[in-house]
């Protein structure tokens, strides 16, 4: 035989054993019907019997007439009746001189088949994104993590991410394998983290411990800080930015599989911690611009200076703590100008701003992940200023302060610390 005959057999067997695909409309229809026909044979079901009636009613149009005798089973459309309304089949009077294991019957009267009655749909079967997948949304982030976590450790393997920098000679060195391994624990460690802590927020609403609504704000408050602070963890290559990239880059796929499948997905419980009025969609928009930022501020500054720590810091310690103490004391000081915003919640937002910016200034300082570029006495006069230039900012009745804050805290960074 030729290479090319053992080919097209190799073709021919890998043909017949691949796995036919089921087309699982067509199978609900078809097990449909069946169970309309083969439904008298089960003598589990036959637990009443009615009294043979004199006369015997001829067969109605849109009837089948089986074994000589009219079956009284409309089955114009039988198949797309009982998936669409199983209550739509009522009274089905069934006929036969003997049953399916050849033993004298009479007319059996069925009562209406009830929703109750029919078997609850599979979980497998629900729309959005990740709902009709085999892998369903936990498969998929997990697929997607692990591809994005391979994708960063053949880039450094390969040279395309940066090590770390040779103080003595200012050249960047490659990624040594010990840098590739700290940095995919320090991504793996955050990102078990930032679920737990997630979890630990919507447990603590689900049991009354805390309002759903102070539940979402805390998320807001502590997820960007508390990342923050675990930045030392990753190496001093360069490309640990990447590695770390990946933390927000997952938690935006969990926002965008909690909004396409609402409460019957498997982030659902996601989709509730961090809407306001419970709608999954609303997943997309503020929480959404939130992880945005956080990977836009790791991929362009990281910890190179205090841009991106202050904006992040800024935007979900300020935020959140303004809505929490705004909404308790800030009912009776509201600004003329902006009657959603109060004083309290305003100086709230500066107060908070300001500590949670120093603290991790200070912090990545003194783990040395970060060089400050003036003595830490001036980098806190300055963040003071940031702090209450942004608390105004966020007055702003217009746009989502999610990114307006971030990128006036930035800004204000770039100009101010130098």
């Amino acid at each position: 035989m030729t290479r090319a005959d053992n080919r097209n057999n190799a073709g021919l067997a890998a043909r017949r054993r691949r796995p036919t695909a089921i087309n699982l409309t067509s199978l609900a229809n078809t097990s449909a019907v069946l169970l309309i026909l083969l439904l008298p044979c089960h003598n589990g079901l036959a637990t009443a019997y009615a009294p043979r009636r004199p006369s015997q009613p001829t067969a109605a149009a849109g009837t089948v007439a089986i074994g000589g005798r009219s079956q009284g089973v409309l089955l114009e459309s039988a198949a797309s009746k009982v998936v669409s309304s199983p209550t739509s089949i009522v009274n089905s009077s069934y006929q036969k001189r003997v049953n399916c294991h050849g033993e004298p019957r009479t007319r059996l009267d069925y009562g209406p088949i009830k929703d109750a009655d029919l078997p609850p749909a599979e979980e497998g079967v629900k729309g959005g994104v990740g709902g009709g997948s085999p892998l369903g949304g936990k498969g998929l982030l997990l697929s997607a993590g692990l591809t994005a976590l391979t994708a960063a450790v053949a880039a450094a393997k390969t040279g395309i991410l940066p090590g770390a920098m040779d103080p003595s000679s200012g050249m960047i060195m490659s990624y040594s394998d010990a840098m590739i391994l700290r940095d995919v624990g320090a991504a793996l460690l955050t990102l078990v983290l930032a679920a737990a802590f997630v979890k630990a927020n919507t447990a603590a609403a689900a049991a009354g411990i805390v309002e759903s609504r102070d539940s979402r704000k805390l998320i807001h408050t502590l997820s960007a800080p508390l990342f923050v602070l675990f930045w030392p963890v990753f190496s001093d290559a360069v490309g640990a930015r990447y590695f770390a990239a990946i933390v927000p880059f997952m938690n935006g796929l969990r926002l965008v599989l909690a909004a396409q499948s609402g409460e019957n997905g498997d982030e659902k419980e996601l989709a509730g911690a961090v809407s306001r009025s419970g709608d999954a969609s609303e997943a997309l928009g503020g929480p959404f611009v939130y992880v945005l930022v956080l990977f836009a501020s790791i991929i362009a500054f990281w910890t190179d200076d205090l841009k991106g720590v202050v904006a992040v810091s800024t935007m979900a310690a300020g935020d959140g703590v303004a809505d929490l103490i705004g909404r308790r004391f800030g009912k009776n000081n509201k600004w003329f100008f902006n009657q959603s915003k109060s004083v309290a919640g305003t100086t709230a937002f500066a107060v908070a701003a300001f500590l949670t910016s120093t603290a991790l200034a200070w912090w990545l300082g003194h783990a040395g992940a970060l060089t400050l570029p003036m003595a830490f006495e001036d980098v806190t006069v300055r963040i003071a200023a940031i702090s209450i230039v942004c608390a105004f900012v966020e007055l702003i009745p217009f746009g989502d302060d999610n990114w307006t804050v971030p990128l006036s805290a930035a800004v204000l960074t770039a100009t101010l610390i130098r």
